[in-house]
């Protein structure tokens, strides 16, 4: 295993699986590649506006810290609201975007109907949320990335079950033996 490799999984805690060299020996890579491919392009023809519009690096990112801003509201309810405001004032967004463009951005999602504005007790705050059209595309997009995980490593697909109504309402077991649920997606190595 080259050093670069070692001292990544290393830093990451990741433990063993396979190496570069083993990855592109193994048949199952191209086609795994092949199908994560159609299933993407299969979302793109679902949504195709939605689609790209993400495609953007900077609509990309400020789509991504919208995301992690809501999902981490969702699973920590002392955690605030997902928020034009909040969400301006990310200050590692600011590298990509000034503070308009991003409101812009928010803006544009909602025209989208990527995000909806939800109920607040608060009328000050306009709470955003994700819209059950992107929920299901998110879900999509997250299980083609595992569905190529499984075809890799022979795995079934059930640490990752999928919900009746929403996008992750079910927790996402960790591995026996992992603390952990993100090592639950590490490709690993059959004993």
């Amino acid at each position: 295993m080259p050093a670069i490799e070692q001292e990544i999984r290393q830093d990451a805690r990741i433990p063993p699986g396979y190496s570069v060299r083993e990855l592109l020996a193994s048949p199952l890579f191209a086609m795994s590649l092949t199908e994560a491919a159609s299933r993407l392009i299969a979302i793109y023809h679902e949504a195709p506006r939605a689609v790209r519009y993400t495609s953007d690096l900077r609509r990309w990112l400020v789509a991504q810290a919208a995301l992690a801003f809501y999902f981490e509201r969702r699973t920590d309810a002392s955690r605030e609201d997902l928020t034009v405001t909040r969400l301006t004032e990310f200050a590692p967004l600011h590298q990509f975007a000034s503070r308009n463009t991003i409101a812009s951005y928010i803006a544009q999602m909602r025209q989208y109907k990527l995000f909806t504005e939800r109920e607040s007790q608060d009328k000050r705050l306009r709470p955003l949320a994700i819209s059950e059209a992107a929920e299901h595309l998110i879900r999509n997009w997250f299980d083609s990335h595992m569905a190529s995980l499984d075809r890799l490593d022979g795995e079934s697909g059930l640490l990752f079950p999928r919900p009746t109504h929403g996008c992750f309402t079910i927790p996402i077991r960790p591995l026996p033996g992992h603390s952990s649920p993100i090592r639950a997606g590490t490709i690993r190595r059959k004993a």
